[in-house]
């Protein structure tokens, strides 16, 4: 089943998220997940889908729909789509896939920007999107700045 997330949700959606993030390298405070995630949602600027059954979250994509700052379009971003790798191999991410662009119509927005990371299946992904009409618009490097510390609870 894909449904969307509430408030209540988010908890455990953090548990998932931080699953991909330490999958991934990254820094995860699922505390800070909460509260952003909480206050987009609200706002009506941001939705998390997620993929379950029987109360097991398997998988999640978010995103937010906002005025582009180039010509003030609305433009859909997502920002994580994973499905936990136990859960893998059925038809789950690209029903997420379909329940995140679902709503960026809902948004009116004008165009979806999706992302990959090199170090999550990025051809798998790549194919993915040239099959469903996505063109490589740019590349984004990261490079930290400062040592990100487990903030205290």
């Amino acid at each position: 089943m894909i449904r969307s997330a509430t408030i209540d949700d988010l908890q455990a959606a953090g548990a998932v998220v931080a699953r991909f993030s330490a999958d991934i390298g990254r820094v995860f405070h699922v505390e800070h997940f909460c509260g952003f995630w909480g206050a987009l949602i609200d706002a009506g600027y941001g939705s998390i889908f997620l993929l379950e059954q029987e109360g097991v979250i398997q998988g999640l994509i978010g995103g937010l729909a906002t005025p582009d700052p180039y010509h003030g379009g609305m433009v859909a971003s997502e920002a994580f789509w994973w499905v936990l790798p136990e859960y893998r191999g059925g038809i789950g991410a690209g029903r997420l896939y379909k329940a995140f662009e679902t709503w960026a119509v809902e948004q009116c927005a004008e165009e979806i920007r999706m992302v990959h990371l090199e170090a999550s299946m990025p051809e798998r992904l790549a194919k993915f999107y040239e099959r469903n009409g996505y063109t490589l618009m740019e590349t984004h490097y990261s490079k930290p700045l400062q040592k990100l510390e487990r903030r205290a609870a």
